[in-house]
């Protein structure tokens, strides 16, 4: 493999619609190249470094060639997924790399059994998305609560921040707020104020 394969590959995946056939272990074949390339920069920093340029433009001119072939077979596969799964034609993997194989049958198998789970329920009147049970949301509601409390002010205090990153206060006595617990205990445990119950 060198930058002349890689460019006539980009030049055929662009020109055509369909997937060009590049071998099926191109992207081994690529790592072997790439590891080349990353030796010679390796060397040309070592020892010949008026290379060195040369040879980091050299490896970004493979990283965008590379870019421009993935993403131009990338399209097709989501295209050809699209298709199989609407047709429900048998995946041809003519001209797929080892990785792409997987790909597209990946995407194939999880669109045609969303779309069936989705349009047999439609059609059979089942929910799609279940609502939270309401012991479960009733619960959330009560931890929320349970984030703040209410607690009698038996000393002038100046104003805090809170756990939360608000400003509470200035506070005087008898005065009843609000406050979130890991305050509150605070105030409780210093004897400056006391939990207010009102189920009391």
């Amino acid at each position: 493999m060198d930058v002349k394969i890689l460019r006539e590959i980009r030049r055929k995946e662009k020109k055509n619609a369909r997937m060009q056939n590049i071998g099926k272990n191109f992207y081994q074949e690529l790592e072997v190249y790439l590891k080349e390339i990353f030796n010679k920069i390796k060397k040309a920093k070592d020892s010949d470094t008026s290379h060195l340029a040369s040879r980091l433009g050299e490896f970004e001119n493979i990283r965008n060639i590379v870019n421009d072939i993935y993403e131009a077979r990338e399209r097709k596969i989501v295209s050809n997924a699209l298709y199989y799964v609407k047709s429900g034609d048998e995946i041809n993997k003519k001209n797929y790399e080892k990785i792409e194989e997987e790909t597209l049958e990946s995407m194939v198998n999880i669109l045609r059994s969303n779309r069936k789970i989705v349009i047999e329920k439609l059609f059979r009147g089942e929910v799609l998305i279940q609502k939270e049970p309401s012991a479960v949301a009733n619960k959330k509601k009560d931890e929320k609560k349970e984030e703040f409390t209410i607690v009698r002010i038996l000393k002038d205090l100046p104003s805090i921040v809170g756990v939360d990153g608000r400003v509470y206060g200035s506070f005087k006595i008898e005065d009843l707020v609000t406050l979130p617990i890991a305050n509150a205990d605070t105030f409780i445990n210093r004897g400056v104020a006391e939990k207010v119950n009102l189920d009391e």
